[in-house]
């Protein structure tokens, strides 16, 4: 999360006073926390180490001493496939979902993704790996009807910075790596977005998680049951595909091992365990080894 932090200092309809340590910005969205909810605001003005924020929410129940968190991100719009024919409220939820989740009185300190993640679009690579590349240069192209997206560097990254990896023509999700840049120093520019990504969605589980696995925190909260069986019922319909996509070479591994390290002849069936054996890739690749030996997948 962000370092800067604050305290509500005052009240007056829907603005609130913030007296907060570290660096804000004009324009800069923060999220003042009360009764369990993140309520979004925008800072409007900075008078030495107060500031003062719109609250675009209603802000009953919010008081002296709640805490503000600032996210180090200008109030912007989100830009991508998926948006076009859609219907938003000025904070850019898109009203059908918001509808779907909280009915038709809508709840305060709700937020979706403007952009669908669990459709899949047709990516086409522009750069190339080891591509010096800068701000609003092109990365790659994805069609939607009649228009183009174009992914780009985002202009808030100055300087240059070098295509580590860049994905192969297909069909991707919204939420899924493109392309890997590294900047002068050599950082990863993933990294840097996964931090914005968290501090934006931070009360969303799947930005928790799977940010935080990105950044390399060591500090990650153990999944519970309902977020693990959700996230694997959503992957299971490509998971072989997705594994093939990536070059997932682990079945050819264990067969290439076995190979070489057992040196008694297969006439006589032996017993072959397979822990986590997923949807059965790596069973299915040791037995055309093994021969009609006795495989178990738990």
């Amino acid at each position: 999360m962000t370092d800067t932090k604050g305290k509500v200092v005052a009240v007056n309809g829907n603005m609130i006073s913030v007296k907060f340590d570290g660096d804000v910005a004009l324009n800069e969205v923060g999220y003042v926390k009360v009764a369990g909810k993140s309520l979004k605001s925008e800072v409007i003005r900075i008078r030495g180490g107060q500031a003062q924020l719109q609250v675009f929410e209603m802000t009953k129940g919010i008081s002296t001493g709640d805490e503000v968190v600032f996210t180090k991100e200008l109030l912007s719009v989100e830009l991508g496939p998926g948006l076009m024919g859609q219907v938003f409220d000025g904070l850019q939820n898109p009203l059908p979902q918001l509808a779907e989740k909280a009915g038709y009185f809508l709840e305060r300190g709700i937020y979706l993704d403007p952009v669908p993640d669990d459709t899949q679009w047709d990516f086409t690579p522009i750069a190339k790996v080891g591509d010096v590349v800068r701000r609003g240069d092109f990365l790659g192209s994805v069609p939607e009807g009649t228009f183009s997206h174009k992914i780009m560097v985002p202009f808030g990254f100055y300087g240059t910075y070098t295509v580590k990896s860049i994905a192969e023509a297909g069909n991707y999700k919204t939420k899924d790596t493109m392309a890997v840049l590294v900047d002068e120093k050599g950082k990863e520019l993933a990294e840097q977005y996964a931090q914005k990504w968290l501090n934006r969605y931070s009360d969303e589980k799947i930005v928790y998680y799977m940010a935080t696995a990105i950044l390399n925190n060591d500090d990650i909260k153990l999944a519970d049951s309902d977020y693990v069986k959700k996230i694997f019922d959503a992957f299971a319909g490509d998971f072989d595909s997705t594994l093939f996509g990536l070059e997932y070479q682990v079945p050819e591994h264990i067969a290439r091992c076995i190979k070489e390290n057992y040196h008694k002849p297969f006439y006589k069936p032996i017993k072959y365990l397979d822990l986590g054996c997923g949807t059965g890739l790596c069973g299915k690749t040791v037995k055309s080894v093994i021969g009609w030996s006795h495989v178990t997948g738990v």
